[in-house]
């Protein structure tokens, strides 16, 4: 398709990617923030800043702006509470009081979470699996999915849940939290820097630029072409042990690894410790089949090893 306008609901760790990625295919990009600081920042990135306080109606000027064409898809990244999405909420205002206020618009991509699959008990999930979140982050997510599919149907769009695995890239990634424990300036106990054990427990993963790199293929795409389930797996090759992962970081540093530690025993929050109730294989057929799409980074062995070429 011709070049368009994405609006990130949102710009966030992966939106901001994201963002960055349909600037360089020449797309306009807006988005929302609610802080008027970094609205000039985000301006000076290149990217129009839309101030705005979620769940308050979105203002008619984010969809339609002033100067430059109309947005045509959005790109949601916000979190749902335990009120409802807020970012749904807000839209659905303006479009209560604005019933044209989505007429350009042809799409809608949620960055949802592979928690509302629940436990699998280590087996391979697919979009077409039983979604049985255990969590009620879980919950939260599933109903927000819904929500949204409700209201781009309502309002002609399409609409896709991108279901995405751990996230990890530049800034956020195991290397960078092993060289802050080394140099004195880490948590010891932070989740990417302990290699802890639970038999059999794995997680999928997927590196920020991937997650990037398929939202630009489903933009450049015709809808027709996405998935009919409304979901889109968004997770590299290789499920892999936690502990792996920090083995291999500790490998490329010339570190020697963390003790093992087994998880009853582990420092942890109990946010990261509910993780690990949760143990599935995330399949990625979905993604390179529909839009032919080549992983950057197809595991995590590819993604650090970039991230320390990076460093350096």
């Amino acid at each position: 398709m011709s070049n368009g306008h994405l609006l990130c609901l949102g710009l966030g760790y992966s939106a901001t990617a994201a963002a960055r990625e349909m600037l360089a295919h020449g797309w306009h990009v807006s988005g929302t923030t609610r802080d008027a600081n970094k609205a000039r920042q985000i301006d000076e990135s290149g990217i129009r800043a839309v101030l705005w306080d979620a769940p308050n109606r979105l203002p008619a000027e984010a969809l339609v702006p002033a100067e430059g064409p109309p947005v045509t898809d959005i790109l949601v990244s916000v979190s749902p509470g335990e009120a409802g999405d807020p970012a749904l909420a807000g839209l659905q205002a303006l479009t209560g009081a604005s019933p044209a206020a989505l007429s350009h618009v042809r799409s809608i991509l949620y960055c949802s979470s592979t928690g509302v699959y629940g436990d699998h008990e280590g087996r391979w999930v697919t979009e077409e699996s039983p979604v049985l979140p255990t969590s009620e982050r879980g919950r939260r997510r599933l109903r927000a999915e819904h929500g949204w599919e409700d209201f781009a149907a309502a309002n002609d769009c399409a609409e896709v849940n991108l279901r995405l695995a751990g996230i990890y890239g530049p800034g956020r990634n195991a290397i960078e939290t092993l060289i802050a424990q080394r140099d004195g300036t880490g948590d010891a106990n932070a989740l990417g820097g302990q290699r802890i054990y639970k038999k059999g427990q794995v997680f999928s993963r997927i590196h920020q630029a991937d997650i990037a790199g398929i939202i630009a293929a489903l933009l450049t795409c015709p809808t027709q072409k996405w998935p009919e389930t409304h979901a889109l797996n968004l997770a590299d090759d290789l499920p892999s042990p936690p502990h792996e992962v920090i083995e291999y970081a500790a490998y490329l540093l010339g570190l020697d690894p963390p003790p093992l530690i087994d998880l009853d025993t582990a420092q942890l929050s109990p946010m990261a410790r509910s993780f690990y109730a949760e143990n599935k294989r995330v399949a990625n057929a979905c993604v390179k089949q529909t839009l032919d799409y080549t992983f950057r980074y197809p595991s995590y062995r590819e993604g650090l090893t970039a991230i320390l070429r990076e460093l350096k």
